[in-house]
């Protein structure tokens, strides 16, 4: 049946041929729904995933099901979601994250929601409930004070089968793979259905994955793609994109200078759609505000209003349509946004980034010529173990991989044969320093099944500093123009209050608001509490019910918030 579906879905987004391995996938997902539990699908980007989720939600609607599809990216949400408005009822669709909910518990039989929102409500800690949850547990230890609502959010997430989307982007650091591989015993366990997609899973996190779920094996279907050029029209044309690759090394100094001089040689050229990706939030400002002139240009990154952020979706949509474009983006654009240029110029990251990059580089069908620059700075070989805000040895690690690519023995474009780009992406992750935590799975577990008290999980809350996933929790500011908040994180917000950027508070009262002063251990915090401080700053939020922190820095829809001090590595 699920086949039938996936046709449907094809011919509602226009598509007039099916992908060969796609409709494997689909085949073998139908052929197993009801005796396994876990589908991963590994296939290039741009290869049509997104028809495998639109297939499932085209079945949860018609045999009245439940389906949670989570994203670790916002900006990949926004883009899936206005697709899935083409072929689902409104009245079934719904989202949840941060200042969307018009789909509280994600209640609705299809709820769009990133990969954060959904830990919370597996723990019964619903966005909805946390303050009071928090508060209650701040007064006795014992929380009592949710309504039961806990139980609500459980099998709101229990009764559900669920999609993972860009799944790589989960699973690159191990406090994220902790809570995959938790996620993944606790589904399997209570028989549910969950469907992992991914273009970037290198060996080594499948290794991890099917090592911690060895007890469920055969309850696994693991799908690679290994298309070749003689078997899969999608890796022949593929094969014909011989875009010129150059990698630079670039110094602090000239560097935007040089950038913009790329910019300019590839719109001589001729390619006239250039998507330019760098590491940083302040960078890609900085750099965008130098390019007063040019025409038809969109910043895009992480830190503006819901408001603004839809706008430029729609900004980019429209660009799209007229053919030229020049996009200043950061790693946001990377996963799930449809988006092709024919010139990329972009900052080192790690392999898996930098595939996604080049996922949007001549990514349809007869794009065959193009440019793309891959630059480095100076302290891409010094001491720290950052480089920007990424592993500095993946990226150097990256960088000699790239090497081959530069040379024209790799293609970035496909995965398998002689010419893909697995055997790079392996190469570069096989000695990363990832570990899955057992001890913390066990004790997600116990919190997964307790259903008499929710403390647990609040206990976890704390002790895993705010987020099951993320290795920095999420943090709401405002500078005093903003009437709305956007998120930053938390080691950004402490690097603010230790310059003395934090200005007061907005608690929670009605709708409005109401601007508080920042109470004083928090003015003091960053030299008073110090390992405590990201702590008590989350406990801070829920208990005081901040909506939004008061920062120095400015805002505007074209800029987004800029900070008054270099924050995230610049």
């Amino acid at each position: 049946m699920l086949r039938e579906y996936y046709r449907r879905a094809l011919k509602t987004l226009g598509y007039k041929t099916e992908r060969k391995f796609i409709s494997e996938a689909i085949e073998r997902i139908e052929a197993s729904w009801g005796e396994k539990n876990l589908f991963v699908i590994e296939a290039p980007t741009g290869y049509g995933k997104t028809t495998i989720t639109i297939s499932l939600a085209l079945m949860t609607c018609e045999e009245a099901g439940k389906l949670i599809v989570a994203y670790p990216l916002r900006t990949l949400l926004e883009d899936q979601y206005s697709k899935l408005r083409n072929v689902v009822n409104d009245l079934r669709l719904g989202k949840r994250y941060m200042h969307e909910e018009s789909s509280p518990y994600l209640i609705k039989p299809i709820t769009l929601t990133t990969v954060d929102t959904l830990s919370l409500t597996m723990f019964g800690l619903a966005p909805e409930d946390l303050n009071v949850v928090v508060r209650g547990w701040e007064e006795d230890r014992f929380v009592n004070t949710s309504r039961g609502h806990y139980l609500f959010s459980w099998s709101s997430v229990m009764m559900s089968d669920i999609v993972l989307d860009e799944v790589h982007l989960v699973a690159e650091e191990s406090k994220s793979l902790t809570f995959l591989t938790a996620m993944l015993e606790h589904i399997i366990s209570h028989d549910q259905r969950v469907v992992f997609m991914t273009a970037t899973m290198p060996t080594r996190f499948k290794e991890l994955i099917l090592d911690s779920l060895r007890r469920f094996r055969d309850r696994v279907e693991w799908m690679e793609f290994r298309g070749s050029a003689e078997e899969d029209e999608y890796i022949a044309s593929r094969l014909e994109k011989k875009p010129e690759i150059h990698i630079r090394r670039l110094g602090s100094d000239a560097k935007f200078d040089t950038i913009r001089g790329w910019l300019d040689d590839a719109l001589e050229r001729g390619f006239r759609r250039v998507l330019i990706v760098f590491n940083t939030v302040g960078e890609a400002v900085s750099f965008y505000r130098n390019l007063e002139g040019y025409e038809n240009r969109l910043l895009i990154h992480s830190r503006f209003t819901e408001g603004d952020r839809l706008r430029k979706h729609e900004e980019l949509q429209r660009l799209k349509s007229g053919g030229d474009y020049i996009i200043v983006a950061t790693q946001v654009v990377e996963a799930g946004l449809d988006l092709s240029s024919n010139a990329l110029i972009t900052d080192l990251a790690p392999m898996c980034s930098t595939i996604q990059r080049f996922g949007r580089l001549l990514r349809y069908e007869g794009e065959r010529e193009g440019v793309a620059y891959v630059w480095y700075e100076s302290d891409l070989g010094g001491d720290r173990q950052i480089y920007k805000v990424y592993d500095r040895g993946l990226c150097a690690a990256t960088l000699d991989a790239l090497r081959e690519a530069e040379r024209g023995n790799v293609s970035l474009h496909v995965p398998s044969g002689e010419r893909g780009y697995k055997l790079l992406l392996d190469r570069v992750y096989q000695d990363a320093d990832l570990r899955i935590n057992y001890q913390k799975i066990d004790k997600m577990l116990s919190v997964f099944t307790n259903l008499g008290d929710i403390s647990k999980a609040v206990d976890l809350f704390f002790e895993m500093e705010g987020s099951f996933v993320r290795e920095s929790a999420l943090v709401p500011v405002r500078c005093p123009e903003m009437k709305d908040e956007v998120s930053v994180e938390m080691r950004v917000f402490e690097r603010l209050l230790k310059e003395g950027l934090v200005k007061g508070q907005i608690v929670e009262n009605g709708e409005k608001g109401i601007h508080e002063c920042l109470p004083s251990w928090l003015s003091e915090g960053s030299t008073t509490l110090q390992g405590s401080l990201t702590r008590k700053i989350i406990k801070h939020i829920h208990n005081a019910g901040v909506k939004a922190f008061i920062v120095e820095g400015s805002y505007n829809s074209e800029y987004g918030l800029e900070l008054g001090v270099r924050v995230d590595g610049a």
